[in-house]
């Protein structure tokens, strides 16, 4: 009797499980709510969309139900809008941002919402206090650098760029990510020497951040384990811990060196001496934290179209001689420099048709919505101002649009019309065969910001000439600024250049946990081209 009883309960639970479970499948596939792939209870589409490329799957997911311009999709109950048009995107993330500006929480990082006052990662931050005062004072430091032109930064790196690839051009791809990185610690704490570790720690934090990274970030419940059964958490735990010590060591040597007043200027150096005076930042904690993400965000943004750059230039050698027969034209034999931008037209339009080709932010960053809410331009003038790459896709939506697009746009110009000035880029030669080593137009890593997997491929110098008036120019330029360096610091010790104090801010207010329910539909943009 108690066999009979326990079959029949048993029976009874699986009846209403399965009953549970057809309601739920046709909740979820409403054939009159917003159109998208058939979803399964609880997983959704989990299980067929892949960790690599997966903005390929959205893209067949886009063709067969984006006619209108988005459609719906869950993941292990969180739901997604994939926005397909721009023109909805537009619409859904500027038009009405208000609804939809926050952020998804990235489960692989510790808060990164800054939910709970960390205040550490301005991009991935919710719409709250911090991010928008951190906003505001990356904006204001971009802003007054582009002004000013980087202070001659970008155009240095470039001349030791170029000598680099003359002495080795195989590490090619070492040497470019890492002219990115040094001209982003030169700006932010005027020492280039930082570049390898800053390198190092852009792609870790990406790779934490990215779908493709970490697999707590596709099974989020993974996350919650205990510490000591946990892989992920802990190693998470390590790499935030020495990020967060590097950015305030480098805060703290900045202030040092500013009390024996040896320090340049610099984005650290103009807060610790006037920003920290009236801003709302909290400390020092805060202040390492956005100018050390400022740092980290500047190499993520360059590397990946520079890289692609060369993909372009080897497979359109056509486009790349055009763009050299402008920049002779133009700059008459010199090195470009940014004051040549409005001239160069060609320029700019290959580079934003390689950001257009192969965008670097491929599925876009996820938008968060906070309360319910439901033709590419080919040529445009004055051509001293178009083409220009501000406003594509690649740099989001509305709030959430990259602050560094004028940044990014000089130092691809920069790096691109140097190269331009120096080499011709051609396919390598396999010295066995004799044949073009072919260079993909598909391979490349899968984080959220992407770049092309290791290819090989050859820097011819123009000219001996060109070639050895390369070399003259950073032997100069390095001479140069190593004079400036030592000037600055001997005229600090003989009092010629006015001592600078690093002034504390006062204590600033208790800082506010906020807790707020939202709706857990995350807008993703995606952009997809056929490769």
């Amino acid at each position: 009797m108690q066999l009979i009883t326990i079959a029949v309960l048993g029976v009874v639970l699986a009846v209403i499980a399965v009953l549970h479970f057809v309601k739920a499948f046709r909740d979820m596939n409403d054939p009159n709510g917003i159109p998208g792939p058939t979803q399964i209870p609880c997983l959704g589409r989990i299980h067929d969309l892949p960790i690599e490329f997966m903005w390929l799957k959205f893209k067949e997911w886009a063709d067969k139900h984006g006619s209108l311009g988005f459609y719906r999709t869950e993941m292990l109950g969180a739901k997604f809008i994939i926005i397909t048009d721009e023109k909805v995107a537009e619409d859904l993330l500027i038009k009405r941002a208000k609804h939809n500006s926050d952020r998804p929480v990235i489960r692989s990082l510790f808060d990164s919402k800054s939910a709970h006052g960390s205040m550490e990662y301005l991009p991935l931050m919710g719409r709250n206090q911090y991010w928008a005062r951190q906003r505001k004072l990356t904006h204001s430091y971009i802003t007054d650098a582009t002004n000013a032109q980087y202070h001659g930064v970008m155009n240095f790196e470039a001349k030791r760029w170029l000598a680099r690839l003359i002495e080795n051009p195989d590490n090619f791809q070492a040497s470019l990510e890492d002219m990115a990185s040094k001209v982003m610690c030169q700006l932010t704490w005027d020492d280039p020497t930082l570049s390898e570790y800053c390198t190092k720690s852009a792609w870790g934090l990406l790779t934490q951040m990215s779908p493709a990274g970490p697999i707590t970030n596709v099974l989020t419940p993974l996350w919650h384990l205990p510490m000591p059964l946990n892989p992920w958490k802990r190693a998470e735990r390590k790499r935030h811990d020495e990020q967060q010590a590097w950015w305030m060591d480098r805060l703290l040597s900045v202030r040092e060196k500013m009390g024996r007043g040896e320090m340049r200027p610099c984005w650290t150096r103009q807060f610790l001496e006037k920003t920290s005076l009236k801003t709302s930042i909290s400390g020092d904690y805060e202040a390492s934290s956005v100018i050390g993400m400022l740092a980290l965000v500047g190499i993520f943004t360059v590397a990946g179209p520079l890289s692609y750059w060369l993909v372009t230039m080897v497979h359109h050698p056509e486009w790349q001689a055009a763009v050299q027969r402008e920049i002779d034209e133009v700059c008459e034999g010199r090195l470009p420099t940014l004051a040549d931008t409005p001239n160069l037209p060609i320029l700019r339009a290959c580079i934003k048709e390689t950001m257009r080709w192969k965008p670097n932010v491929p599925t876009g960053v996820a938008h968060e919505t906070e309360a319910d809410d439901p033709g590419w331009p080919t040529y445009q003038e004055p051509l001293t101002q178009f083409p220009s790459i501000k406003g594509m896709s690649s740099f989001g939506w509305g709030q959430r649009q990259c602050l560094g697009m004028s940044l990014t746009q000089d130092e691809l110009i920069i790096a691109c019309g140097s190269l331009a000035w120096c080499f011709t880029l051609k396919p390598k030669k396999n010295p066995m065969t004799g044949q073009d080593i072919p260079v993909s137009l598909t391979k490349s890593n899968s984080l959220l910001i992407i770049k092309p997997d290791p290819f090989e491929m050859a820097f011819e110098p123009r000219s001996e000439k060109r070639r050895q008036e390369a070399l003259r120019l950073w032997e100069e330029a390095e001479a140069a600024d190593k004079q400036a360096r030592a000037d600055f610091v001997n005229g600090a010790r003989t009092g010629s250049i006015p001592h600078v104090e690093a002034k504390r801010p006062s204590p600033g207010v208790p800082i506010t946990v906020l807790d707020v329910k939202k709706q857990e539909v995350m807008i993703q943009v995606n952009r997809v081209n056929s490769y």
